[in-house]
This record gives C-alpha cells, structure tokens and sequence, in this order.
C-alpha cells in the first residue's frame, strides 16, 4: 500500500514539513506492472503475497477489480502487507521508504507451481526476494519464456540470477548502485557504456530510464526521430491541477 504525502519541498534531516494532502494508494513496483499489463492483456497472473490486515484485503479487492488471475496470491497472518512511504514534492519529485513486510516473506516454495510456457513473459522487481526471482526466472528461461526485471529498490544482484534476465530496466541510480560506481554521467555515451558494462551477455537488453529525459540503452531498438540513439524521449504530463487544462484529451 503507498501512502502519500503531498508536500512543497522534501524535508531535510531532521526537519518537519507540512504536508498538503495525504492519499492510500494500491501500489508495489510488481502490482503496479501487473495491473498495467492487465489493462492491455486478459492473461496476466500476478504472484505475490500479503498480509492479513485491512491493507491486504484492500489490495486483493482492488487487484481482483483489476482482472488480474490471483490463483497464486498468497497471504500470511505473521507479517503485515507491505507499505511505501512516499513523499511527493511540487515539481512531482518522489522520495520512498519501503517496509517489505509480506513481500519478503514470498519464497522459492511459493512459485514452485506457477505454470508457465514458450511466449509467457515474466516481470519482477528487487521488492521480493532475489531468491525467489531466480527460482521463477529458471523455470521461465527453461520453458521458453522471456523474462524482464526492474531491480527497484537497487541491490546487488546474488549469484546466478543476472544471466537468467532478458531485459534490464533500471533508472540512473539504479545502474550506478548495481555497476559499482557512485554516479553515473549524464552523458549519453556513458550511460550507454555502463549499460554495455554491465550486460552479461551480448543479447541482454538494457533499458535505462532518465525521468523527463526518457530513456536509453544497450541491446534494443530505438524509435525513428528521436534525434538521440539508441533512446526514445520522455512523454510529457502534467503535475498538478493548474496543468489539467493543457492535457491532451
């Protein structure tokens, strides 16, 4: 469950800001894919657990409102249902703490019965264990299907799991965290250069997004026009309610 606080600037150590609006939100980097794959696709199973508690029952009926198979939703009495906690600051900047809770508690075992088929794709996210992914990955890779992976929150990744990955998506932080450095350049070419660094193989796509500069990367097609290689600029939207009337409809 994200819970979001609206504020003008983000506090600093110590200090206390005034928020403006407060919002409880279904959300979670997995859930957050699954339900926008669902919105374009009927066939789209999420696995995950929650804790029973009113945010676990306030994300099943919402996830079931969503379309989503839920045969592999599991829930457990002994850890509360995860939480983000966000604050989001006037130019629509977010900082998070993420409490795993029942997330974490989602292991090999658990995905051991997931079917899956040449052409699936499977997507998941650094909120679960790495363990967990590496079981589901394997079986993915060997019946054939293509696996995808947003290393979110930024981790260093165990033994075996990078070369199970298909597609990388990550953002700057992420790609410093994960290729061993402290920051990651601007420009373009490096981006490009850590992405190549830190592929493991020459197949491997990886997809680095930049915010309001868009994206770039390593390993997959660019779109004619954009003016910048291997990339694709960002879409632009609106932040606030003054911006409503400029949207297009």
């Amino acid at each position: 469950m994200d819970v979001v606080a609206r504020t003008p600037r983000h506090p600093r150590p110590g200090e206390t800001v005034l928020g403006d609006e407060l919002h409880l939100l279904p959300g979670g980097k997995g859930s957050n894919q699954a339900v926008a794959a669902s919105r374009l696709h009927e066939q789209v199973h999420l696995v995950g657990k929650l804790g029973r508690d009113a945010f676990g029952e306030a994300l099943a009926d919402f996830l079931r409102q969503e379309r989503l198979h839920l045969d592999h939703l599991r829930f457990t009495a002994e850890h509360p249902t995860g939480v983000a906690l966000i604050t989001v600051n006037e130019n629509g900047e977010n900082s998070i703490v993420v409490v795993s809770g029942s997330n974490y508690q989602l292991w090999p075992a658990d995905v051991a019965d997931v079917e899956l088929s040449a052409g699936d794709v499977v997507v998941s996210v650094f909120e679960i264990r790495q363990e967990t992914i590496k079981a589901l990955f394997g079986r993915a890779k060997q019946a054939g299907a293509r696996t995808i992976l947003n290393p979110a929150p930024a981790a260093e990744f165990i033994p075996g799991l990078l070369p199970l990955v298909d597609i990388l998506v990550v953002n700057e932080t992420e790609l410093a965290t994960c290729a061993g450095d402290g920051a990651v350049s601007r420009e373009i070419g490096a981006i490009q250069e850590y992405a190549r660094r830190w592929r493991s193989a020459p197949d491997q796509a990886v997809v680095v997004t930049l915010g309001a500069e868009g994206v770039v990367g390593r390993g997959f097609c660019s779109r004619a026009g954009t003016g910048r290689p291997g990339g694709c600029p960002a879409h632009r939207v609106g932040v606030g309610a003054e911006d409503r009337s400029q949207r297009p409809q």
